[in-house]
């Protein structure tokens, strides 16, 4: 999942460098390509994919994260219109579709990637054919896009309405949202608010939940805490709405809230079983939100 970094995670620190692609024998290179290497922190990449391009994943420009600020990849420099991600955190993706890279790029979220980008081969030619300077180099002219929230409003509201259910499948089970960031979320979708911000469910659990994810403290850290009241203290989504909103919005720091019936004093489910029920809707969330954001750009006016 496009999973973003929760506002209470420290980015890992950012590094950038421009280099030869590292040889692999499962790649078949050409000599004459050059390739560019960038290391984003966990969170957006501010990437915008050619979405009429399908067998690999081709840079048509760049987007601007939720505070306004350049990501790690338009910062870079490097990076141009054309290049064709070949490779990500290590793997081979010269081959892989653009969907494929989609949801790569979406189940790394929470994890810093090292992309290596092929540079086209016209960008190459200009380059080998203007002398570099030993001064100041003139940065590319790169589109800007940034994502049209009325649009996003209204797709994702469409979105979660469409997988939202009051009956589970077998060996499926609700996760526990608490009520406070479900009335944020629908504040940010029906009535125009600020986006809701990671999924916050603190607030749900047992006050020593930090301590017994640590081990300081005996039991489990998903124990709920006392008096909790379905509807007035927390809600409960089906698997698919939970990834949409974990890839949309991010999950903050508390554990995960599943259980099989609704409620939150039920039984809590193994790792496993989470990791089992979540297999199918986590990757075709992420597929889903990049498309929707892919929706919801447009291209900015010209820089003042």
């Amino acid at each position: 999942m496009a999973s973003n970094v929760s506002s209470g995670t420290i980015a890992a620190s950012l590094m950038a460098q421009t280099n030869q692609f590292d040889r692999d024998d499962s790649i078949e290179e050409d000599d004459d390509a050059e390739y560019v290497t960038a290391v984003a922190p966990p969170g957006p990449l501010g990437l915008n994919l050619d979405g009429g391009v399908l067998d690999c994943a081709v840079v048509m420009g760049f987007v601007k994260l939720r505070d306004g600020s350049k990501g790690a990849l338009e910062r870079n420099g490097d990076i141009v219109p054309g290049s064709v991600i070949v490779r990500i955190n290590g793997k081979d993706f010269s081959d892989a579709t653009l969907n494929d890279v989609r949801t790569r790029l979406g189940e790394l979220g929470h994890l810093p990637r090292t992309i290596v980008f092929r540079l086209p081969r016209r960008q190459q030619q200009q380059q080998s054919s203007v002398p570099r300077s030993t001064g100041m180099r003139r940065a590319p002219t790169l589109p800007v896009f940034h994502e049209d929230f009325d649009k996003r409003r209204k797709f994702e509201l469409g979105l979660v309405m469409h997988y939202d259910k009051t009956v589970l499948k077998r060996r499926e089970c609700w996760f526990c949202i608490d009520a406070k960031w479900m009335a944020r979320w629908v504040d940010f979708v029906a009535r125009g608010g600020p986006e809701p911000g990671p999924i916050s469910n603190e607030n749900l659990l047992h006050p020593a939940w930090r301590k017994m994810l640590a081990h300081d403290a005996p039991g489990r850290p998903d124990t709920a805490r006392e008096g909790l009241i379905l509807m007035k203290d927390y809600r409960v989504v089906a698997p698919m709405v939970w990834c949409l909103f974990a890839e949309l919005h991010g999950l903050g720091e508390a554990p995960l809230l599943p259980r099989y019936l609704m409620d939150i004093y039920a039984e809590a489910l193994s790792d496993g079983e989470v990791k089992s029920i979540l297999e199918v809707p986590r990757p075709k969330a992420s597929v889903l939100a990049n498309e929707l954001r892919d929706k919801c750009l447009v291209r900015s006016s010209r820089n003042r």
